[in-house]
């Protein structure tokens, strides 16, 4: 039983992530081919020291008329604090599919000079 609850305890997520979709409006239209979203994500650090986080697409990206629009390239985050980032995502109205379109973001973590990557799709447009 102790055991199963080291196990337990080592897999939670030290630095949990929640995007959410902005929905007034839930979508800008740039011009007549370009849509832009707004998400706000709330980053949580339960490390106990500070941790530098990074948002980017993946290299796996299927186009590079993808764009992540971000007010800072990094964010420190101190040890069991959290913070409000918001970020913006520009894509093309062609990379719709039946009026959907969800995509990966990496989020990087440094931790003590160490790195993580994780990928984390969201709704960029439509039904959840």
């Amino acid at each position: 039983m102790i055991a199963s609850l080291v196990i337990t305890l080592n897999k939670r997520e030290l630095s949990p992530v929640y995007a959410k979709r902005l929905s007034n409006p839930p979508y800008i239209i740039v011009d007549e081919t370009t849509i832009q979203n707004q998400f706000n994500l709330n980053i949580r650090n339960q490390h106990d020291e500070p941790i530098i986080v990074k948002f980017q697409l993946p290299e796996t990206t299927s186009s590079n008329a993808i764009q992540l629009i971000k007010p800072l390239d990094q964010i420190e985050i101190q040890a069991g604090q959290k913070r409000l980032y918001s970020l913006f995502v520009r894509f093309p109205k062609t990379q719709l599919q039946d009026g959907r379109l969800a995509l990966k973001i990496s989020k990087i973590i440094d931790h003590s000079g160490q790195q993580t990557t994780e990928a984390q799709e969201i709704i960029l447009i439509g039904p959840k």
